[in-house]
């Protein structure tokens, strides 16, 4: 029964930090700060550089093949351990905390979003879910967000 509460979970948290992370944007006047314009960054022709589409393709493939792993390991019957899924709410949580820290910050000049914290949420999906296979794949969003500065927030 764990597989329910952790889909749920993590859709919530997801949906959380994006919605945050638009919302503290749109509060510091940066790009892209509504659901449009991330729609247009996410598509090839209409980005401002071709890194962006990527970089987003990157992370929503890794979360929907962490939900479908999740999913495949419900289906075998293999229970999850809650000790991970309570270590992954705890990265997810504390890399939403830190990012809102650094947007709500008066004092803050650099403001880009960093790519530590893109591996730290990607990292406690996978330990939320449970999904072990798709850690392979965080090499490959640690490589798409080269151009975001390396740091924490």
């Amino acid at each position: 029964m764990i597989f329910v509460t952790a889909i749920f979970f993590s859709v919530l948290l997801a949906s959380i930090f994006f919605g945050l992370e638009l919302r503290g944007r749109r509060l510091r006047a940066l790009k892209p700060a509504t659901f449009g314009e991330v729609w247009t960054y996410s598509q090839k022709r209409g980005a401002p550089s071709p890194r962006y589409p990527a970089l987003l393709f990157a992370l929503m493939t890794l979360f929907l093949f962490q939900i479908w792993e999740a999913f495949l390991r419900f289906l075998l019957q293999r229970e999850s351990h809650g000790v991970f899924f309570a270590m992954g709410l705890v990265c997810v949580v504390i890399a939403i905390a830190l990012r809102q820290r650094r947007l709500l910050s008066l004092h803050e000049i650099d403001l880009r979003l960093g790519r530590l914290t893109l591996v730290l949420i990607c990292v406690g999906f996978s330990a939320l879910l449970n999904s072990w296979g798709t850690l392979v794949f965080i090499p490959w969003v640690y490589f798409r967000a080269m151009f975001l500065p390396n740091r924490l927030g």
